[in-house]
């Protein structure tokens, strides 16, 4: 018996599974919120894009790193378009 089918009775599961899965579209519903009628990748949308992810409680760990990777690749590679991303 696998290790999650001890700890989880089936309503268990399928409780967390939907926990899961309204947490998964939260955030990606906030990322599009984000980038939705954006063109350019600028300061203001990386601010945006840095509280949608700390408030869909992302980490600010992982945070800080999303954000770090997207300013040095757009410092190095001069994308400015979101469709660049």
């Amino acid at each position: 018996m696998g290790f999650f089918k001890k700890l989880f009775s089936g309503k268990q599961k399928e409780s967390l599974d939907s926990g899961l899965e309204k947490s998964r579209t939260n955030v990606f519903q906030k990322l599009a919120r984000v980038f939705t009628g954006k063109r350019k990748v600028d300061e203001s949308l990386l601010e945006e894009l840095e509280e949608a992810l700390i408030s869909a409680d992302v980490g600010v760990d992982t945070t800080m790193k999303v954000l770090d990777r997207m300013r040095r690749r757009a410092r190095f590679e001069a994308f400015v378009e979101v469709e660049e991303l």
